[in-house]
Parts: structure tokens; C-alpha cells; sequence
């Protein structure tokens, strides 16, 4: 009996958060056969990839050729674009002057990702109208935070932005967006790294102390938390299975502000408490420590829209990961995250 042949998931940023969970996830599934997308394939993570029998195959999103022939053959697509990219460029400054007209970093990021996740669309239109082998598209995304907050919140361009490629699919290839499924991945754990987020050590008084000061959210503002090299992989695993148009959103242990400063506090074993800025000193705070190119005004309403509608903005279509049967104990908690982590830079 001749053995099935095994069916071909394509993944784009195999070596990146997402995609090299999506990755190592599907490699130890028999029937699946992993096609990594990477920039590099002589990378070490592109390596490390190979070694565990991935096929490594050169793609670029801003060259869309290349990204056609990366398709062939694919029974299921993984896509996600990463709004940072740019700031990574070598060139980084003159393309946001030549290519982009000298906007602000933030903007020339938002104009970089709509390009790389159209031209991510359009291969894969183009994939599956070629041969029509195509049976599963999967791309990450992000709530409409323009959309969902009536207007209220302009700047959120990392989140608008991938709701603007969504929207691309469905307005210009229907036989695609019949065959997609929609990852709105939540609040990356790391995210406690970030300098605007992460505890600072404030001695006096009664001793040690350290203030978790950030922009303007409520103690009891919800966070979907989740660690994406490690979890994304499950939630894809299931959202394979799911019907055409489900919306999962991937978040493996939620809690509140207040709840992951009490956390972190019991994990170190020290006192911490949350203080959080006015808008106007966050957006000063915060532009100036991100060097500029409009983050502050970004980074802010950014939590203002968890705090006033939610990660997922109240979309109504959304589904849990227990909605599509994943277990707890199968993604990672927040505390064993935080245990991981060497706070001896922070302590």
C-alpha cells in the first residue's frame, strides 16, 4: 500500500515569532510536509529549520515573483507581515525618504506592510487560481481599531493596517477570502520588555519598590496575553480545521493590567505596583524614548483601545481558543512565562 501523500503547508516568517511556531508545530504533524519562507535561508534559524526537516525556500515580500513559486503545490498558506519590518532595513532611512516621502517612521511602516501583505494576497490568488490545489489560507491579523472604536481611535496603525490587508482579500479575490481563516494574534508576553511597559525600581520610603508606569489603561483593562513562538503553532493547528471565515483570537492566558503586575510581583518576590501616566506626558514619554517617528501617539491610543473596546474591539464573530477545543494546559501561562525570564537586568 503506497504511502499518502503528505499535504503542503506554506509558511511565510518561518524564522520570525509566528511563523517559526506555525513551523515547528506542523513538523511534527506525519501528514503535513512544511515549506519555511524566509528571506535567508542561510540563516541559523533557517538552518535550524532544515535540520528538523523543513523544505527552506527563498521568498522576499517586496518581490512578489518570488513569493508565487514559494506557493506551488500548497494545500494550506500561513501568512503574516510585521509592521516593524522597515525599522529593520538597512536603508531603513532613506527608503522612508525616497519611497516614502519623509512621513513619519510609523506611517512609512503602515505603507510598508499594506504593500508586502497585498502583494502576499495577490501570490496566493495567483497560487491557487494557477492550480487550484489551495484549500486553507491563514492570515493573522488585527482588529479594525478605527472601525470598532466609531473613529475615535486615528492612530493605531499597527492594528489598521492588517485590518486594511483583510480587507483587500475580501474586496478583491472572493474564492480566496471563501477559503480563509483569520488569527488575530493577542498581547505578545514580551511585551513586558518594552521600556515603556516594563518595571522600574523606585527605592524610598518604606524600601525597594518597582512601578509598572504606563499610558493611560485601568487596572482592570484585559490583556490576551500569549507567547507566540511557542502558542501560535496550536492555534493554526486548529484553525485548519475550522470553517472558512472564523476569526480565533489566540490568546492563551488572559489578564487583567492590575493581574499581571500582581504576577510578576509574586514571581520575583518583589513589591510592585501600577501608576499610569496622563495621555499627553505618555505620548512625550514615549515618542522621546522611541526616538521619534510618531510612536508615542501610536503607542498610547494603542492603550487607549484595549482599555476602551477591548483587543478585539467588541467584534462579535470572534472565537476563543476553547471554542475550537484547544486546552489550557496546551498553550502558555503568563507565570511560567515570567519565571522563565532573567529579571536580573530589571532587579
Amino acid at each position: 500500500m503506497s504511502t499518502p501523500e503528505k499535504k503542503i503547508i506554506a509558511v511565510v516568517g518561518a524564522t520570525g515569532n509566528q511563523g517559526s511556531s506555525v513551523a515547528k508545530t506542523f513538523l511534527s504533524l506525519p501528514e503535513w510536509h512544511v515549506r519555511a519562507l524566509t528571506r535567508d535561508p542561510t540563516s541559523s534559524s533557517a538552518k535550524s529549520l532544515g535540520s528538523l526537516g523543513a523544505e527552506v525556500v527563498a521568498a522576499d515580500l517586496d518581490t512578489p515573483s518570488t513569493l508565487t513559486s514559494a506557493f506551488a503545490g500548497a494545500h494550506t498558506i500561513f501568512a503574516t507581515t510585521d509592521f516593524f519590518a522597515l525599522t529593520k532595513y538597512p536603508n531603513a532611512a532613506s527608503l522612508v525618504k525616497d519611497k516614502y516621502g519623509g512621513v513619519p517612521m510609523n506611517q512609512a511602516c503602515y505603507k510598508h506592510e499594506l504593500s508586502q501583505g497585498k502583494n502576499i494576497i495577490d501570490a496566493t490568488a495567483q497560487a491557487l487560481a494557477n492550480e487550484g490545489k489551495l484549500e486553507v489560507f491563514i492570515l493573522s491579523t488585527l482588529s479594525h481599531a478605527r472601525k470598532w472604536s466609531g473613529g475615535k481611535i486615528q492612530h493605531l496603525l499597527h492594528f489598521d493596517v492588517k485590518a486594511e490587508i483583510e480587507g483587500y482579500l475580501k474586496g478583491s479575490y472572493s474564492e480566496l477570502a471563501g477559503k480563509t481563516r483569520y488569527l488575530m494574534v493577542g498581547f505578545y508576553m514580551g511585551n513586558i520588555y518594552f521600556p515603556f511597559l516594563s518595571p522600574k525600581k523606585e527605592e524610598g520610603g518604606q524600601g525597594e519598590e518597582y512601578v509598572f508606569r504606563w499610558p493611560p489603561v485601568k487596572p482592570e483593562t484585559v490583556l490576551p496575553a500569549t507567547d507566540p513562538p511557542r502558542d501560535v503553532g496550536v492555534f493554526v493547528r486548529e484553525l485548519v480545521k475550522a470553517p472558512a471565515g472564523t476569526v480565533l483570537l489566540g490568546e492563551s492566558d488572559p489578564v487583567t493590567v492590575q493581574g499581571l503586575v500582581e504576577l510578576w510581583g509574586q514571581v520575583t518576590g518583589k513589591t510592585a505596583r501600577l501608576e499610569c501616566m496622563e495621555f499627553e506626558e505618555a505620548v512625550s514619554v514615549i515618542e522621546a524614548g522611541m526616538g521619534g517617528g510618531g510612536w508615542g501617539r501610536e503607542m498610547v491610543e494603542n492603550m487607549l483601545y484595549y482599555r476602551d473596546y477591548g483587543y478585539e474591539g467588541g467584534n462579535p464573530e470572534i472565537k476563543r481558543p476553547g471554542d475550537l477545543g484547544i486546552k489550557a494546559d496546551e498553550t502558555t501561562s503568563y507565570r511560567t512565562y515570567l519565571k522563565e525570564q532573567d529579571w536580573t537586568g530589571v532587579l
